[in-house]
């Protein structure tokens, strides 16, 4: 069981089991960029997401990678002594893999 992000102008699909999708919205929550309401949508694969704001998605992408580049995933924030370095590896790649499916994305994506 997992997400599958379909981006609206073409393009391939960016893929998540459900494990990794709950890291890539606790960074998307992170980012305080998009409403309360939208970010709880993309959560029930139902085709929450953004429509057509190149400008948002690339904000987004910029503050993921930021996010996974300066160690301030949530669940690594939440849990330091938990989580094996291997393991945060595993979510840094996440992250920049669905902040480089934002960049490509044609600046509107659906979750289902």
């Amino acid at each position: 069981m997992g997400y599958d992000v379909t981006p609206k102008n073409g393009g391939e699909d960016f893929r998540a089991n459900i494990s990794a999708w709950g890291h890539i919205m606790d960074a998307i929550r992170e980012t305080e960029l998009l409403s309360v309401k939208v970010a709880s949508h993309m959560g029930i694969n139902d085709g929450g997401g953004v429509s057509d704001d190149p400008v948002l998605c690339n904000r987004l992408a910029t503050v993921i990678d930021s996010i996974a580049d300066e160690d301030r995933i949530p669940y690594l924030q939440a849990h330091p002594h938990v989580v094996e370095d291997r393991q945060k590896e595993v979510m840094r790649k996440i992250l920049h893999e669905f902040a480089t499916f934002l960049r490509g994305c044609g600046g509107g994506f659906e979750v289902w």
